[in-house]
């Protein structure tokens, strides 16, 4: 995995987060918390061909939010070349949807915790 960004690389990251589902900026909120404890994410980070919704690059952990397209067929195939191509780079990958953010913050941020120090 190339760790060189490139000029469009990052001009695609900035338009994703300046796009971010209110989902999204929620964890982000929370994410950001995390920082006093060592653990800094970055949002929207290119890893080969895919962004991560969140990344903790020190610990090779990616979180992904999905909405409602993500139960498309076809979003769903590509979601798993993601994970599968995640998982061979070494990240390790957790999943929530949209809604658990807004009924299950804290399981979240528990479970994010117990994976970042593993």
């Amino acid at each position: 995995m190339p760790s060189v960004i490139s000029k469009h690389q990052r001009q695609r990251a900035k338009k994703l987060r300046a796009a971010s589902t209110p989902a999204e900026s929620r964890l982000w909120q929370q994410l950001r918390l995390l920082k006093v404890q060592g653990f800094h994410f970055r949002r929207q980070h290119p890893v080969g061909l895919f962004y991560v919704d969140f990344i903790c690059l020190s610990k090779k952990l990616a979180i992904e939010l999905d909405g409602y397209s993500h139960t498309i067929a076809s979003e769903h195939e590509r979601d798993l070349i993601k994970e599968k191509f995640l998982s061979q780079q070494g990240f390790q990958l957790l999943r929530f949807n949209n809604e658990e953010v807004y009924k299950n913050m804290d399981g979240i941020m528990e479970t994010i915790k117990t994976a970042l120090l593993q």
